[in-house]
């Protein structure tokens, strides 16, 4: 299984700066996959989905693409750093973001139904961080 997330430390909102630099960027690809395959009403569902969804259509429709998916996986473009904020309540319900106990139930729930591997990506300004986090929450 292929997951993007954050452990969340003590007390941490998923709308803190670290989190949206770690996991914001799977929180994006949402919004990007939402668009592409349902268009404004996928993605006006979602807070700050209106917004995004109106800068993104500020772009020429034969370079708009690129624009959807600019930074894609990699970090939060800052065209997708408002609606992320918006919707960053979101991340534990859509990334694999939340507290280490959490993820330590979540592997076990994917263990119970066959997953024998996750694929971890982890991002942001603290690449070696992120892994040892990930790794001493469900190693």
């Amino acid at each position: 299984m292929l997951a993007f997330g954050t452990v969340l430390g003590e007390g941490e909102a998923p709308d803190s700066q670290r989190v949206i630099e770690a996991a914001g960027h799977a929180l994006a690809v949402v919004f990007h996959a939402l668009y592409e395959r349902q268009g404004a009403q996928g993605v006006d569902r979602l807070p700050g989905g209106s917004q995004w969804r109106q800068a993104v259509e500020k772009q020429p429709e034969s370079h708009r693409h690129l624009a959807v998916h600019e930074d894609h996986l990699v970090k939060v473009s800052e065209r997708d750093l408002p609606a992320v904020r918006a919707a960053a309540s979101l991340l534990p319900a859509m990334t694999f973001t939340g507290t280490a106990a959490e993820l330590r139930e979540r592997v076990a729930q994917l263990e119970s139904i066959g997953v024998s591997e996750i694929a971890y990506q982890p991002a942001g300004p603290d690449i070696p961080g992120e892994l040892e986090r990930f790794m001493a929450a469900v190693g």
